[in-house]
């Protein structure tokens, strides 16, 4: 091999083989583009599930994300699994739908819940002693969000404060 490369003149390079030989490209006439058909009537284009057609905790979560009367089919499965993860934290679609207004995810509703945390008490400022303010703009949601605070010590800071029992104490 090196007396093969001593023999090759400089500047001239070897020709290596195609991996992949060049494929035609046809010509581009008018007939190899689609054609855009009229939609046939009473046919829609896009398949769509009427909002109303959804049971209660699934046409919550459609209404969080935006849908109004119609939700395009493909987003339905989405729907109805976010809907069974709000199911199985034993959400009914009214206590479902006070979080999702707050953004919150059923398992950290859940555990607000249990810790008898409300989302009007996740509205409330935030003053944690020795914890950022942020200029007093801060609610227990958005530090929460912002990872300033967990769900259990907001509920200790609630307890502190006067607006939740002091843990331990029966309610």
């Amino acid at each position: 091999m090196r007396e093969k490369l001593r023999r090759q003149p400089i500047g001239q390079e070897t020709p290596r083989p195609e991996r992949h030989p060049a494929r035609p490209v046809p010509a581009a006439t008018e007939s190899a583009w689609p054609v855009s058909r009229p939609p046939r009537p009473g046919v829609s284009q896009k398949p769509r599930v009427a909002l109303k057609d959804l049971a209660a905790l699934e046409r919550i979560v459609a209404e969080h994300r935006g849908y109004d009367a119609h939700i395009p089919d493909h987003a339905v499965e989405s729907i109805k699994t976010e809907a069974r993860a709000w199911a199985s934290e034993w959400f009914t679609d009214k206590q479902a739908n006070q979080w999702l207004v707050l953004r919150m995810s059923p398992a950290n509703a859940r555990q607000c819940t249990a810790l008898g945390i409300t989302p009007e008490l996740m509205s409330l400022p935030f003053q944690m002693p020795g914890r950022a303010l942020a200029g007093g703009t801060l609610t227990y949601l958005i530090a929460f969000f912002r990872g300033l605070i967990t769900i259990p010590e907001i509920r200790d800071d609630l307890a502190r404060v006067g607006r939740l029992p002091p843990a331990g104490c029966a309610d």
